[in-house]
């Protein structure tokens, strides 16, 4: 692979420094899913900062989003209940919908709010273990199997 350098100005002290610029992999939108034992949930990190927001208590006229990418969310059918905090946002959705068809709409969605242009990149999912599910059953929890 070809890189290339460019010259910047002379420091103080007379030297020439090269920058780098970043490689294509620098230049991605990058995301994570996290999957929870309770399958209708899950959880982007991102590079994306949110404010504070939760639909998950009801949606009166003074609670819903003035973020068009929130509002965009929650008018996805599927889609019951979002929360957002730092770089997280967390979806719930209804049962009888799947993450297969809703993760097109919902990366969809990224990329046309806030990714500028840049490709999605999607880093590995991470899914609670088998020794964590098993101890959730134990106590009890209605979980079905991931």
């Amino acid at each position: 692979m070809e890189t290339s350098t460019s010259v910047v100005p002379a420091s103080a002290e007379g030297n020439v420094q090269e920058a780098t610029p970043p490689s294509p992999e620098e230049k991605m939108f990058e995301l994570r899913f996290e999957h929870y034992p309770n399958k209708d949930i899950v959880t982007i990190h991102t590079r994306k900062k949110f404010f504070k927001f939760s639909s998950e208590h009801g949606m009166d006229m003074e609670k819903k989003p003035s973020d068009p990418f929130l509002k965009s969310l929650l008018r996805v059918k599927g889609v019951v209940a979002i929360g957002t905090r730092n770089y997280e946002l967390r979806v719930t959705k209804g049962k009888v919908f799947s993450w297969e068809e809703l993760k097109p709409i919902i990366l969809g969605l990224m990329e046309k709010h806030f990714t500028d242009g840049l490709k999605i990149k999607e880093l590995p999912a991470s899914f609670p273990s088998p020794e964590y599910l098993a101890q959730c059953l134990q106590q009890g929890c209605d979980i079905r199997d991931i």
